[in-house]
Formats: C-alpha cells, sequence, structure tokens
C-alpha cells in the first residue's frame, strides 16, 4: 500500500458522480462497492454495533471489509468511515433482499450463493 499525505482521502461513494473535480486535483480516490457487498456491510454494522446504516454508507462499510481483508489496508490501520442518512427507511427493502424476495421498490432479487 502506498503512503498518502495528510492531504490525500480515499472516498467510498456509492455515487460515482459526486466530487469529480476533487479526484481531478488527486486528493482523492474513489471506490465503489457492489450491491450485495453493500448488503453484507448493512448487515455487519447492524449486528455488530446495533447501527442500521444507510444503504449510502453501507457502502463504504462494505468498501472497508473488502480492503481489510485484501490486504489493500494494512493491519492495525485506522478508518474514519462517516454515517449519515438513516437506514430505518431502508429496512424493508433490505430484508426483502437478504431473504432473495423483491423489494417494496421492484428491485430485481439478490441472489445468495
Amino acid at each position: 500500500m502506498t503512503s498518502r499525505s495528510p492531504g490525500s482521502t480515499r472516498i467510498a461513494s456509492s455515487c460515482s458522480s459526486a466530487g469529480p473535480s476533487i479526484a481531478a486535483t488527486g486528493r482523492a480516490e474513489y471506490e465503489s462497492a457492489t450491491d450485495d457487498e453493500a448488503l453484507e456491510g448493512f448487515r455487519l454494522l447492524a449486528e455488530t454495533e446495533g447501527i442500521i446504516p444507510a444503504l449510502e454508507s453501507a457502502h463504504a462499510v462494505a468498501w472497508v471489509v473488502r480492503a481489510a481483508a485484501s490486504g489493500e489496508l494494512a493491519p492495525g490501520a485506522s478508518v474514519l468511515v462517516t454515517l449519515s442518512g438513516r437506514g430505518d427507511k431502508d429496512v424493508a427493502k433490505v430484508r426483502a433482499r437478504l431473504q432473495g424476495g423483491r423489494c417494496p421498490a421492484g428491485d430485481p432479487p439478490v441472489t445468495r450463493p
């Protein structure tokens, strides 16, 4: 892993168009997580911390979990994830997706291996 200057930020965002001008300066790197990974991040945070994150924040949690498992983050690294929104509004959708059903908004089901 390369070290970053204090002015560098890594951003995991579910909206790839957010802040392209910051990325162009080299001060940020945008990462992503799949919807399945975000659902797993949602579940993990709810079960371990009792926090129901918004799905946007769950994408960031999912990236951190994946980066830690792959060695992209050094063991013992400090990571700050800002949680925003209200995950309670997404509970029905998450439950349906995790159970392999259709969510209330009509999104396609997620199949679990």
